[in-house]
């Protein structure tokens, strides 16, 4: 986990927190390729676009570094700051126009795209920097959702306890103390009923990892008996 860090944040750090959606990282491309319908060359405003992590790992691992054919990268993008759901984009890059792939085995066109659209090109806008600095600095204290509103430490453990609260009570101990591998077994009781319920079930790493030092408190055999006998009575 990053916090274990503390201050000694590498760029790994910055890209796990990235992939986990806790920041997002972007391009800053001048508008005439960041923003739709704008002709080339714009007015060289610089625009940041924020690029989804999942995008941006499949466009890399489907990239011909031997000959790239296209001069552009296929991201799933949207304007920094705004609301909108991310969307598959074309981003250009400028080559010149008497370029060839063919002169060099794509070797100019790859590192172009290397160097604009891969990690090299990624920067970090100072809103996450600030997320990234209370992360790093109150790693315990309150988590700051991407809206800006807090959210104590405390709801999110009331949170977390009542989920595998619940995962105890409908799938037993065993489920709930070993999510991950229930979770990734496609014949497990947990993932037969997401499945029928026709809902994606979630990663079992990340929720495994964010509930394994999660106690249950179980109620002794007096106060259970009270309990019963309280129901009974209604």
């Amino acid at each position: 986990m990053l916090c274990a860090h503390g201050a000694d944040c590498t760029s790994e750090d910055l890209l796990t927190l990235w992939n986990e959606k806790h920041i997002e990282l972007c391009f800053s491309l001048p508008d005439h390729i960041a923003c739709e319908n704008v002709p080339a060359p714009g007015t060289g405003r610089e625009v940041l676009l924020s690029v989804s992590p999942v995008s941006f790992h499949v466009f890399w691992e489907s990239v011909d570094y031997g000959l790239p054919s296209d001069d552009y990268a296929i991201l799933s993008v949207k304007r920094y700051g705004s609301k909108d759901n991310y969307t598959e984009r074309k981003l250009h890059v400028s080559m010149k126009p008497e370029y060839s792939v063919c002169d060099d085995n794509g070797q100019w066109l790859c590192a172009i795209l290397s160097l604009t659209y891969g990690l090299d090109g990624l920067c970090i806008p100072g809103k996450e920097l600030e997320k990234l600095f209370h992360f790093l600095t109150d790693p315990e204290g309150d988590e700051v959702l991407a809206e800006g509103k807090p959210v104590s430490a405390k709801t999110i453990n009331y949170l977390a306890v009542t989920l595998k609260s619940f995962i105890y009570i409908h799938y037993g101990a065993d489920v709930a103390e070993n999510l991950r591998k229930h979770l990734e077994d496609p014949t497990s009781l947990i993932r037969t009923d997401f499945a029928n319920k026709e809902i994606k079930a979630p990663g079992g790493k990340a929720l495994a990892g964010h509930l394994k030092d999660i106690l249950i408190e179980i109620l002794p055999a007096i106060e259970r008996t009270d309990v019963e006998s309280g129901c009974d009575n209604r």
